[in-house]
């Protein structure tokens, strides 16, 4: 009975303190909880961060597994493939995301453990595995900007607009230019060529560059890819494949007279052509050193062999340094230096005056005019019109596909619109300014103005490499004038030349897959091999055959059916506004319905014009001396063999590519 009154008196006192013992209970769960999570906070933030790591690196290898995987698919039959091995490797992710939260734990420790058991949440996990994440793997590449990181960019927009202003910056600029003023009319000839710097130049400057940036958004750095973009139709990458002909077929060549004006700046420099005081004279030196003749210059071609070597080095050079280390690099020191030259050499010859006293008409004024004053009867001329439109297509390098690819290292947003407009400034004033000063000015100085006539009508060699040596061996420190004015026209040639090689080894790193360095030393071989019939065969106008046809003809059939797939294809209302995507200024809205109508009705009567009068003649071969017409002939196969090759590359390439699926980028 004691037992059980102390037993029931135990019970009572356990009741009565049960609540009491509950609280003390709570108590100490919720003192446990803080503690928990004082040592829990910084253990599961460094948890976070590992999974965050890991998980990136994951992410990151296989997404760059999968467009690296993916770009070497040829065919559409195979694009399922393609998106089979994607599925594959997501699922390695999947399987790399499990070992993240394992190495999380590892990292965490008891904290990590505490926290699962407790099924509190975990809400960093890894990125990769959002379903709504925007970094997510595509499911095949090229479809947006995100995936082209690895692309090379621009440095700085300074470095882009001078690049630009360097590949339109040639030996166009102060040579030709000044030369078609004189035999077009002078003054009046800048009637014709601001209308089509207007008509043609601007808008088509506006058109390339936004196409390059569009492309570039997509992985294309090559017009072929571009037209791809805009034109959904097998034909697109044929018309887009000259974009990558033209520029390579006239670089074959244009290094190598580039070369020229290397090898001259040294001749002037040490005095190799004092004493040859006409322009016959000159014109035997110039002779012996292309090979043509040998003569008591130059016993054969080797000191001008050596000079092409030497300038498709530099080019090589500079090529294998990319973008923004080996191009930009040339064109922040050539293209200043080449303006203060410019700029020195048209003080001096300002400073002629009246060299000659007993010709008091031979002057710097006269010169001026002769290059200024208007000839308007020579308006009625249609020659004179296709050839102020031509003059624009070398200028400013609209037509040949290299503007294209030197704007597709843009980002998606970069403006383009005060971009396109700062480097036509920027090449009008080397052009007009400079190059309507320097050349055509001294001649008449110093010939008078009957002589530069003559001159103008013997072509721009006949002024750069004949006329100017003379002219610098007739003035104070000659030798040194003589030495800049060559090395300005060395500049000018070679950021050209390395320009017109870029869209070649662009085509080859994104379409092929190969490496920079394997796609250059390919390009830099097909130009060497190349060049051999241009050297060897220049007496037989193997030289002038290619320029006409590609340098020429080539350049204004691939503007008009650009501009026909940008504004009537793709669409004028979506062409322009990819010319205002981002602009700093706006163009001016009477340039939409120009570029529509104006541009291509202006290209193509252009085109007739010389299909109606020049190239019947020439397909005939009129003119062209019995011994050299083999050599034209095998001038004509070498472009047609150039041009199936250019479609092969392209064709294999283009098996790869996949149209985005965005409205902004389709056709």
């Amino acid at each position: 009975m004691d037992g059980e009154q102390q037993t029931s008196g135990g019970g009572g006192q356990s009741a009565a303190t049960q609540p009491q013992r509950h609280g003390d209970h709570e108590q100490t769960r919720a003192g446990v909880r803080g503690q928990v999570a004082e040592v829990i906070g910084p253990r599961r933030a460094a948890a976070d961060g590992v999974i965050d790591e890991v998980a990136r690196k994951a992410h990151r290898t296989v997404r760059q597994q999968a467009i690296a995987e993916s770009t070497r698919a040829v065919g559409t039959e195979q694009r399922e493939i393609v998106e089979d091995e994607l599925i594959a490797q997501r699922g390695q992710v999947e399987r790399k995301r499990g070992r993240c939260h394992d190495q999380a734990d590892g990292k965490g420790g008891a904290a990590s453990t505490a926290v699962r058991k407790k099924r509190l949440p975990f809400p960093l996990c890894c990125r990769y595995h959002r379903a709504d994440d925007s970094r997510a793997p595509p499911t095949l590449p090229y479809t947006d900007d995100r995936f082209m990181t690895d692309r090379q960019r621009w440095a700085t927009r300074t470095g882009l607009i001078l690049a630009l202003a360097g590949n339109a910056i040639g030996l166009g600029n102060f040579l030709r230019f000044p030369v078609q003023a004189a035999q077009n009319g002078g003054g009046a000839f800048m009637i014709p060529y601001f209308l089509a710097l207007i008509v043609i130049g601007l808008p088509m400057m506006w058109m390339e560059c936004a196409i390059g940036r569009l492309g570039g958004m997509h992985g294309h750095g090559h017009s072929a890819g571009m037209m791809t973009l805009l034109w959904n139709h097998p034909a697109a990458k044929y018309i887009g494949a000259l974009g990558l002909f033209i520029p390579f077929t006239i670089g074959i060549y244009y290094v190598y007279i580039t070369s020229w004006t290397l090898a001259f700046s040294v001749f002037s420099l040490v005095g190799s052509y004092d004493g040859l005081a006409t322009r016959a004279e000159m014109g035997a030196f110039l002779a012996g050193f292309q090979g043509t003749q040998a003569n008591e210059h130059f016993g054969s071609v080797a000191t001008a062999y050596l000079a092409y070597v030497a300038t498709l080095g530099m080019a090589v050079a500079v090529l294998l340094g990319g973008v923004a280390r080996g191009i930009e690099r040339l064109a922040k020191i050539a293209i200043p230096t080449l303006f203060v030259l410019g700029a020195f050499l048209a003080i001096r010859v300002l400073l002629f005056g009246t060299p000659d006293q007993s010709h008091p008409d031979w002057n710097v004024s006269n010169g001026l005019g002769f290059v200024w004053n208007p000839d308007l009867s020579t308006l009625r001329d249609p020659g004179v019109w296709v050839a102020a439109a031509g003059q624009i297509f070398f200028t400013l390098s609209i037509g040949w596909g290299i503007i294209h690819t030197y704007v597709s290292y843009l980002r998606e947003n970069d403006d383009v619109a005060l971009t396109g407009m700062s480097t036509l400034g920027v090449n009008e004033f080397a052009e007009v300014v400079l190059g309507g000063t320097i050349a055509i000015t001294a001649a008449v100085a110093f010939f008078g103005i009957q002589a530069t006539q003559e001159i103008a009508r013997g072509g721009a060699f006949d002024l750069g490499f004949q006329a100017m040596p003379v002219i610098f061996q007739r003035i104070p420190a000659g030798t040194a004038v003589g030495s800049i004015w060559f090395l300005l026209l060395f500049f000018a040639g070679l950021t050209s030349a390395v320009a017109m090689a870029q869209p070649m080894v662009a085509l080859l790193e994104e379409g092929w897959q190969l490496s920079r360095t394997r796609a250059v030393a390919l390009v830099a071989g097909a130009f060497f091999l190349l060049t051999q019939p241009v050297i060897f065969l220049h007496r037989y106008g193997f030289l002038d055959e290619m320029d006409y046809w590609v340098g020429t003809i080539g350049l204004v059939v691939f503007a008009l059916l650009e501009v026909i797939v940008f504004a009537w294809i793709f669409g004028i209302d979506r062409g322009w506004r990819e010319i205002e995507r981002g602009a700093a200024i706006r163009p001016h809205p009477i340039f939409k319905p120009m570029l529509k109508y104006a541009t291509p009705a202006f290209l193509g009567s252009i085109l007739l014009l010389w299909l109606w009068n020049e190239v019947p003649a020439k397909l005939a071969l009129v003119g062209v001396p019995e011994e050299a017409r083999p050599y034209v002939m095998a001038a004509r196969l070498t472009i047609v063999a150039i041009l199936a090759a250019v479609f092969m590359l392209v064709r294999k390439a283009s098996l790869s590519w996949k149209l985005p699926d965005h409205p902004e980028a389709s056709g």
